[in-house]
């Protein structure tokens, strides 16, 4: 094993012939969690990569197609977003007081995989910055006082409809439409 501290052999690391390889996984209480166990010849080439996968929580929003936020345009709107997990789970904005411009639809518990609904209001043109942005936090439920929770990160940036606006991003100017 490489680079997994929680993944070890416990006997059969060296052998000639055909043999056992046993391995020993530390108990996890968190987010599942990968590994692999490469498998090399007696002149040190690599056989086989083994993929090992150890139980644990899941929480995973799908991404965006940049890998960083939800884009959106200034028109009223609903996103949504499929979150793949294997406990409960709660969605809350990250700035309420902040964050009037869009609502989670349905409430925001939920157990198991499911579907993130977001609605999202209308930008009006002359109504602030150029873009907009909110951030939701996806945390699981403790299974007990005390216990593990996952969070994670779903953000979104909604575009004003100012004919005019520009933007400064990462040093790069952004025309009306929101292009370099």
């Amino acid at each position: 094993t490489s680079g997994q501290e929680w993944l070890s052999i416990s006997s059969g690391a060296v052998s000639s012939g055909d043999d056992q390889v046993i391995l020993t996984a530390a108990a996890n209480d968190g987010e599942q969690r990968t590994g692999e166990v490469s498998l090399y010849d007696r002149n040190g080439s690599l056989m086989y990569n083994i993929p090992v996968v150890q139980i644990g929580v899941i929480l995973s929003p799908a991404l965006p197609g940049n890998g960083n936020f939800y884009v959106l345009y200034h028109e009223s709107q609903e996103i949504r977003i499929p979150v793949e997990s294997n406990t409960a789970w709660r969605a809350t904005k990250l700035s309420p007081e902040d964050e009037t411009w869009y609502e989670i639809a349905g409430g925001n518990q939920y157990d198991g995989s499911g579907e993130l609904v977001i609605n999202v209001s209308e930008y009006a043109e002359g109504s602030g910055a150029a873009v907009r942005e909110g951030t939701l936090l996806l945390s699981t439920v403790a299974a007990e006082e005390g216990g593990f929770t996952l969070a994670k990160t779903v953000r979104f940036k909604q575009a004003s409809p100012d004919a005019n606006r520009t933007q400064i991003n990462d040093g790069k100017t952004l025309n009306k439409d929101g292009l370099r």
